[in-house]
C-alpha cells in the first residue's frame, strides 16, 4: 500500500503482504499491485484496479495519512439510451412493403437492431431514407459515481478518480467548537491535520475540488453524539462554507441509509437517518422521495454499527487523533 506521509516528497513504495487463508470460509486472496495514470499537468498518480464487470468498476488510490489508508472509488457503467419507440415504429410501418421485399415480415423485428445503433450510426431503409441513431435513441444514462474515503488529512492522491461524483463520504473528526476550543480556529486546524484527520471544511473543499453533488460525512470524533442535533447540525454548517450552494451536505452515523439517484437532474440523494428499528416502510418512503422528482432505479448504501460515543470534552478542546467516533463506512 502507498503511504504518502505528510511533509514528505518522496515516492510511496507498494508493501506486498501475503497470508494463506486461516478459516474454512476464506479464499485465497491475489496481491494488487498500482499502476501509474499519467496526469495532463506531467505528473502521476497512484491506482488499484481492484474490480471490474459490464455493471461496476471498482478503484482505490492512496490517502494521505499518519499510517497507510486507501479510499475507494465506485463507478458504475453507463447504460444506453431507451428507444423511442413511438418516433421509430411509424418510420418502419411506412416502409412495411419494401421491408417485405428484403424479407423483414414484421416491422417491429428491426426494434431491436436499431436500439443497438451507436452514436453517429445510421439505419438504411429501403426507400434511401435513414433512422439516426441520435433520432432513435434517447441519450445514453452516465452511470453513478461513489467515492469513500477512509481516514485522511488530504484526499488528494484520490481526486483523479473522483471528478464529477455523485456521493463523496468523507471523514470529518474534527469541528471547530469555539466554546471548547478556543478562538484560533487555524491552529485547531493545524492539529487535526498533524493527527492524520479533517475537519468539515476540509471535507468540504475536497468535494467542491472534485465536483461533488452531495457529501456525507463520518467518522467524527467522540466529542460529537449523533443524538446531538445542534453538534451534528454544526458539523452540516461548518461544511457547507465550502461546498457549492448545489452540493446537498448530510453528517451520517450507524445504520444511516443514501439512497442515490441515476439521473443527474434534481437531487443525488435521499439521506434516511438511523431509526431505533428500520423496516420497510422507511426504505419505501425514501425511494418514493426521489421517484416523486422523476429519480428512480435506486443504489442504496447501509453503513455498519460502531459502539456510541461520549459527550463533548471539557477541556482544552485540542483534536483527538486517534477518536474513532461513528464510522458508517
Amino acid at each position: 500500500v502507498p503511504f504518502p506521509p505528510p511533509r514528505s516528497a518522496r515516492e510511496p513504495q507498494p508493501l506486498r503482504v501475503s497470508c494463506d487463508p486461516h478459516l474454512p470460509f476464506e479464499l485465497e486472496g491475489d496481491d494488487i499491485f498500482p499502476e501509474k495514470v499519467p496526469m495532463d499537468d506531467g505528473s502521476e498518480a497512484l491506482q488499484w484496479r481492484l474490480f471490474e464487470d459490464d455493471n461496476v468498476a471498482v478503484r482505490a488510490a492512496p490517502l494521505q495519512h499518519t499510517v497507510p489508508c486507501v479510499g475507494y472509488v465506485v463507478r458504475e457503467a453507463d447504460r444506453p439510451g431507451k428507444l423511442r419507440v413511438d418516433t421509430v415504429l411509424p418510420l418502419l410501418e411506412a416502409q412495411r412493403a419494401g421491408l417485405r421485399e428484403i424479407g423483414v415480415r414484421d416491422p417491429r423485428a428491426l426494434l431491436k437492431r436499431i436500439k443497438e445503433l451507436q452514436p453517429g450510426d445510421v439505419y438504411d431503409l429501403p426507400d434511401g431514407s435513414v433512422i439516426r441513431c441520435e433520432d432513435a435513441l434517447d441519450p445514453p444514462q452516465k452511470g453513478r459515481k461513489v467515492v469513500m474515503l477512509g481516514d485522511t488529512c488530504d484526499a488528494g492522491p484520490l481526486a483523479h478518480l473522483a471528478h464529477n461524483a455523485d456521493v463523496v463520504v468523507h471523514e470529518a473528526t474534527n469541528t471547530y467548537m469555539r466554546e471548547y476550543d478556543g478562538n484560533d480556529e487555524r491552529d485547531f486546524g493545524r492539529q487535526t491535520y498533524a493527527h492524520g484527520h479533517s475537519t468539515p471544511a476540509v471535507a468540504g473543499k475536497f468535494a467542491t475540488f472534485v465536483g461533488a453533488r452531495s457529501l456525507v460525512l463520518t467518522h467524527f470524533s467522540q466529542r460529537h453524539h449523533p443524538a446531538s442535533k445542534r453538534g451534528v447540525g454544526r458539523i452540516e454548517d461548518a461544511a457547507r462554507t465550502t461546498v457549492r450552494p448545489d452540493c446537498r451536505v448530510v453528517a451520517a452515523h450507524d445504520l444511516s441509509r443514501v439512497f442515490v439517484s441515476r439521473r443527474k437532474d434534481g437531487p443525488a440523494i435521499q439521506f434516511v437517518p438511523a431509526p431505533d428499528e428500520l423496516d420497510a416502510n422507511t426504505v419505501a418512503a425514501a425511494q418514493d422521495a426521489l421517484e416523486d422528482a422523476g429519480r428512480t432505479d435506486l443504489l442504496n448504501a447501509q453503513g455498519r454499527p460502531r459502539p456510541n460515543g461520549r459527550p463533548p470534552a471539557t477541556g482544552n478542546g485540542r483534536p483527538r487523533g486517534g477518536g474513532r467516533g461513528r464510522d458508517p463506512r
